[in-house]
């Protein structure tokens, strides 16, 4: 039994995200927000109390998931988890449950026999708790499926710029399936923690049975359609059906045309996509779709193992940015929405390159990049479209030579107002070797009468 207090409430877990939900509109307690703010009080599991293994503040969602793998083991897994961490005295939160998942891989969706790891990183507890939503649903809507609804969809090609369109065969169509999808799956917003439970919370769509909806292409008979795959309740009547049509054209279709209508290809080329009204609908309750929950799992969250499964050489680090800092006054970190990399600074490009491999080597325009200097707030947790290698060793050597008292005299020097990141760390290592030559007093004189000047020079007329 696992009960943790949060803002004054105990709660018993596991809890599903709609018993989440509705304790947040009760209570006026955000329980998706990621905050290490909940407090342990039990944590026994089979007559063993764990709380003591557990940091004194918790994330409630790391918990939850631990204590729903956890009441998955059978009595032989329960024994083996217990003897794993019987000897270690601390443990992150992060740590448990990786042991878990080590030892009970199907309560995250991944068959024992596949030979597959789940791993959670610290950034894909969202998409490593799919099969537990999926589960939670099972249990609460008896009649509980999966919906596929098609529309037709035109696609058209210009070559040139400003020459016609060419609406383009079905057969010619297939070729650009991959690409379109993947502007399909941008409308996809049941991938991240606040927008999912935004719609969660949305009872009109919880009244007409919607759970969840994304949007995709599926080749069907040789012919490229739009499709929407639902999860719903229950089984639609005609009615039901219906509006789920109507809702799906004006809201998510008429988004689709209006958002990706026209799309930019290499070489100049654009697409034009048409996508028509919904027509027909597959319900796996009538039979119509027949699916495992392993394929409707892998249906619902595209690319689901790539996402969850353990990279090798790949080990996360579950220390706050706190803790970190104590041994590293200047990092990189790099992450995805599979997992973070910090890389101490100064760095060698090997090092950035490991990094990006142990991140699956995504292209830098799909990582998150950011720097931390704990000791100087102007550039700490700064983000970056680039990894501009140089620019950060620099920073770092000259954060390493700063000592409290340049850290003071930095502060008193106003911000020049640049907007751009890499603009802002240049000018933090232009300031802090200007201070250590000795130069602080003529800098802080100038920025106070520029400062000065900007206050008593006239307003532009708009």
């Amino acid at each position: 039994m696992f009960i943790v207090n949060l803002c004054g409430t105990d709660l018993e877990l596991p809890l599903s995200d709609e018993e989440m939900v509705a304790v947040k509109k009760e209570k006026k307690t955000d329980l998706f927000l990621r905050r290490e703010d909940a407090v342990c009080i039990k944590a026994e599991y089979r007559g063993v109390e764990l709380k003591e293994k557990l940091p004194a503040s918790l994330w409630i969602q790391e918990i939850n998931m631990l204590a729903y793998v956890l009441e998955c083991m059978d009595s032989e897994q329960g024994h083996e988890f217990l003897q794993s961490i019987k000897e270690i005295p601390r443990m992150y939160p992060g740590e448990m449950l990786n042991r878990a998942l080590r030892i009970c891989p199907m309560a995250a969706g991944i068959p024992e026999k596949s030979g597959l790891i789940p791993y959670y990183t610290g950034e894909n507890l969202f998409q490593l708790m799919a099969f537990k939503r999926i589960q939670d649903y099972k249990r609460k809507y008896p009649q509980f499926q999966m919906v596929k609804v098609y529309a037709p969809i035109k696609v058209s090609l210009q070559k040139k710029k400003e020459a016609p369109y060419q609406e383009l065969s079905k057969s010619e169509t297939l070729s650009f399936a991959e690409t379109i999808s993947s502007y399909a799956k941008c409308m996809d917003i049941w991938s991240d923690w606040s927008l999912y439970i935004d719609l969660l919370e949305e009872q009109e769509y919880l009244e007409h049975g919607i759970i969840y909806e994304r949007p995709d292409v599926e080749i069907r008979n040789n012919e490229l359609w739009a499709v929407v795959i639902l999860l719903a309740q229950h089984t639609f009547t005609e009615e039901e059906a219906m509006y789920v049509r109507l809702h799906l054209d004006f809201d998510l279709i008429s988004c689709w045309n209006e958002c990706f209508y026209e799309v930019e290809l290499p070489e100049g080329h654009k697409l034009c996509i048409d996508v028509g009204g919904c027509t027909d609908m597959l319900q796996q309750g009538k039979g119509e779709l027949v699916l495992d929950e392993l394929e409707l799992l892998h249906l619902q969250y595209q690319k689901y193992e790539d996402h969850i499964v353990k990279k090798e050489e790949f080990d996360a680090d579950f220390r706050s940015d706190s803790e970190y800092g104590k041994t590293c006054p200047v990092w990189m970190e790099l992450k995805n929405d599979f997992g973070k990399v910090r890389i101490p600074l100064p760095a060698q490009q090997s090092d950035v390159q490991k990094s990006k491999y142990l991140l699956g080597n995504e292209d830098e325009e799909f990582l998150k990049i950011s720097i931390y200097t704990p000791g100087l707030s102007r550039t700490d947790g700064l983000c970056f479209g680039r990894i501009d290698l140089k620019l950060f060793n620099e920073l770092a050597e000259e954060v390493r030579f700063m000592d409290t008292e340049t850290a003071d005299l930095l502060r008193k020097i106003p911000a020049s107002g640049i907007q751009r990141t890499d603009q802002a760390v240049a000018e933090v290592i232009h300031l802090l070797k200007e201070i250590r030559s000795g130069k602080a007093g003529q800098i802080l004189g100038r920025r106070k009468a520029s400062a000065a000047d900007e206050l008593l020079r006239p307003g532009e007329a708009v």
